[in-house]
């Protein structure tokens, strides 16, 4: 594998791998509850604080 094949369809375009990166980022709202999450974590032991 060459470092241009490693590198996916894009190459050596900066701006189309952010964007191939951005489109593939997950909606956490949909996935994650965060009251779910702040309650495991205190559960755990964890604090969550809201800057």
């Amino acid at each position: 594998m060459t470092s241009a094949s490693a590198r996916g369809p894009a190459g050596h375009d900066w701006q189309a791998r952010m964007d191939a990166v951005s489109t593939r980022m997950p909606d956490i709202d949909k996935w994650f509850d965060r009251d779910e999450c702040t309650a495991a974590l205190h559960d755990s032991g964890y604090g969550v604080t809201r800057r």
